[in-house]
């Protein structure tokens, strides 16, 4: 909730369309996310559009005061069946650490 707010604070009232195309990119458009290529021709712009688009809300997102519990499960790790590029995409536009996946140390090297 506070990414979507996040969102349509910075383009929902004049850009709907940024906003939808922003909820798109982080999965919270009724579906899981999925590549920017995708979605920037979902919505008929270009990849770097997007990539405009999402720096902007992270902007303000990152300067967006977040309670304790916000941060808590912002930064959890994902569950397993959650939309884990989705979580990554929110912790990015909220400016905070990224979540890792279920069964990953944070850390840990991968071989």
């Amino acid at each position: 909730m506070v990414v979507t707010g996040l969102i349509w604070r910075t383009y929902g009232s004049t850009r709907p369309q940024r906003a939808r195309s922003v909820l798109d990119w982080a999965g919270l458009l009724g579906h899981p996310a999925g590549a920017v290529a995708d979605i920037a021709a979902r919505h008929a712009v270009t990849v770097p559009t997007i990539g405009n688009r999402v720096r902007h809300v992270r902007s303000r997102g990152e300067v967006l005061p977040l309670s304790p519990v916000v941060l808590r499960d912002t930064e959890r790790v994902s569950d397993p069946g959650e939309d884990h590029l989705s979580r990554q995409r929110c912790a990015y536009l909220l400016g905070v650490q990224t979540p890792v996946r279920c069964g990953r140390v944070p850390g840990q090297v991968v071989s």
